[in-house]
């Protein structure tokens, strides 16, 4: 138990230097560009569209036909819920593919430099 505890207090001093953070944040900022580059250029369309299959599914028309007056604001909304359902788990397997290629090997060799500096490396 003793080791376990002595693994988990090196893992969480590791994790509170200046750059394990910097490399933590750098996924976080690469992916929130993208989103904004995708908001900026391709969410009107995206909407639009959704809100346009939304509004022309024969399995919704009876919701459609139940809200009266209401149909395009919250086909609208539901368009905008149902885009942003969709696209943050892309965005979130896009920042831990980022995270797998730019911080993996850098912890790699942070930990075999202060852990392991006896080691050959192959």
């Amino acid at each position: 138990m003793h080791m376990i505890l002595d693994a988990l207090w090196r893992a969480v001093t590791d994790c509170l230097r200046g750059r394990v953070m910097a490399w933590s944040l750098f996924p976080l900022l690469l992916v929130a560009g993208m989103a904004a580059l995708v908001g900026v250029f391709w969410w009107d369309a995206a909407a639009a569209s959704v809100q346009a299959w939304l509004e022309a599914a024969s399995w919704l028309q009876w919701l459609w036909g139940w809200m009266g007056q209401g149909t395009a604001a919250a086909s609208a909304v539901a368009a905008a819920v149902l885009l942003v359902l969709v696209i943050s788990p892309v965005m979130v397997m896009v920042a831990l593919a980022i995270v797998a290629v730019v911080m993996t090997p850098q912890m790699v060799a942070l930990v075999a430099e202060r852990r392991f500096p006896q080691l050959q490396r192959k």
